[in-house]
């Protein structure tokens, strides 16, 4: 569906020269990417309104995708099956935090444990995406950036008691889950060669 949608827009800045033919491919496959973006944020605000939580829903997504841009892990093996994935992983962490906001030692400890194994993991690499010397390094340091920066701000937010703390924490440890997942998944397939 969303190929079809942006095939019609890109043939209609062709029909207006507003792009090259050359172009098509690239505008087609960046307008189908933002696309599915945009469907991904209007089914996690979605999400956030059926729990009574958009703010919390909104503030994860956006602590959750430094740090899986660049410490990588596990890929669904299409858009769909991501998209569906991801809806249920918010699902997941929203229940969680509701239940468990009393919990925040809890959080905090696990918080800990999952920044450790995200330093002793990032980059994972997934297959549709290998990484060479070069883009690891950088991807390395830019993942040690991240989440140095979200643990201080989960220091900051139990010092100031602020209610963002638990979508950070959440966002961390989702990611340390989704960085050993992919990490085990590739042991795996090298192990069957």
């Amino acid at each position: 569906m969303l190929e079809k949608i942006s095939d019609k827009l890109t043939n209609a800045m062709l029909r207006e020269d507003t792009i090259q033919e050359e172009s098509k491919e690239l505008y087609s496959f960046g307008i189908q990417q933002g696309l599915f973006l945009l469907i991904g944020v209007i089914s996690f605000i979605f999400i956030g309104w059926c729990f009574g939580m958009v703010w919390q829903a909104l503030l994860y997504l956006v602590f959750y995708m430094p740090i899986r841009i660049y410490a990588g892990g596990y890929h669904a093996p299409t858009q769909k099956h991501c998209y569906v994935f991801s809806c249920a992983m918010l699902v997941l962490v929203l229940a969680v935090m509701k239940i468990a906001r009393a919990q925040t030692t809890a959080y905090l400890v696990l918080t800990i444990v999952a920044g450790v194994v995200l330093f002793l993991l990032a980059p994972v690499e997934d297959k549709h995406k290998p990484l060479d010397e070069k883009e690891e390094y950088v991807y390395r340091k830019r993942a040690y950036i991240a989440i140095s920066i979200e643990l201080l701000l989960c220091l900051i937010c139990v010092m100031l008691r602020w209610k963002m703390l638990l979508c950070i924490c959440s966002a961390v440890i989702t990611n340390a889950g989704m960085t050993a997942l992919g990490y085990m998944v590739n042991k795996s397939r090298n192990t069957n060669r």
